[in-house]
């Protein structure tokens, strides 16, 4: 919970100062989780006893893994919107605006974008996964023995950090999401895997157009 109480007063501070935003604030802000998450570590080897390695594994396996995972998430979207575009086709209803600008928007814009965007994934893909997924879920299995309780728990503090980022709706999305990654985790048992899915999915939310995608499915339903 120490851990999960200064990301948050972290995010606070960032989301504070909005206007001078920038990719090396951000990296400032992962460097400063990982110091933290390498202290509480040797805090529970030096005081309590409690080490638990990190399950990863630098492999061409896990990579595979990923890249199946991530293909098969895009396979059933993209399932899932043909079928949509069909009944609206059909119905003669057009896909609902939506309101997709976020924060990180200002920091990817021109020459830099993908630099920018790809830094960002990759660093929040790797301090996150190694937050939640090895050190909270891995610890509260540690304690309960329970491994749905350490899913569920652990999902729901990486959805209650990103309250910032839109409210309730982002909490709930986030959490789902934290939902997917343990799973995933727990099941390969391989954090690499977790942490290359995590930060595709990061890269693709900062750098994809959405609004031109809604706007470019709604012109071919008319």
């Amino acid at each position: 919970m120490f851990i999960i109480g200064i990301d948050i007063v972290l995010r606070k501070l960032f989301y504070r100062f909005k206007k001078r935003e920038s990719v090396i604030q951000w990296l400032v802000y992962l460097f400063l989780l990982g110091l933290l998450l390498v202290g509480v570590l040797w805090f529970e080897s030096k005081f309590m006893g409690i080490i638990l390695p990190i399950n990863i594994s630098f492999n061409w396996l896990g990579v595979l893994q990923a890249i199946l995972i991530i293909l098969s998430i895009a396979a059933i979207l993209f399932a899932v919107m043909s079928i949509e575009i069909y009944v609206r086709k059909k119905r003669n209803t057009p896909l609902p605006a939506m309101e997709f600008s976020k924060p990180e928007d200002e920091m990817f814009k021109g020459s830099q974008k993908y630099i920018g965007a790809f830094i960002i994934s990759a660093c929040a893909g790797i301090f996150e996964e190694l937050i939640f997924r090895y050190y909270v879920l891995g610890r509260l299995e540690y304690v309960t023995d329970s491994t749905l309780f350490a899913v569920v728990v652990s999902s729901l503090l990486f959805g209650f950090i990103h309250i910032l980022d839109g409210g309730w709706k982002s909490v709930i999305s986030t959490g789902l999401f934290g939902i997917f990654f343990s799973v995933v985790y727990v099941l390969t048992g391989n954090l690499l895997v977790v942490i290359i899915i995590h930060a595709i999915w990061n890269f693709l939310s900062f750098t994809i157009p959405f609004e031109k995608m809604i706007n470019f499915i709604n012109r071919l339903l008319n």
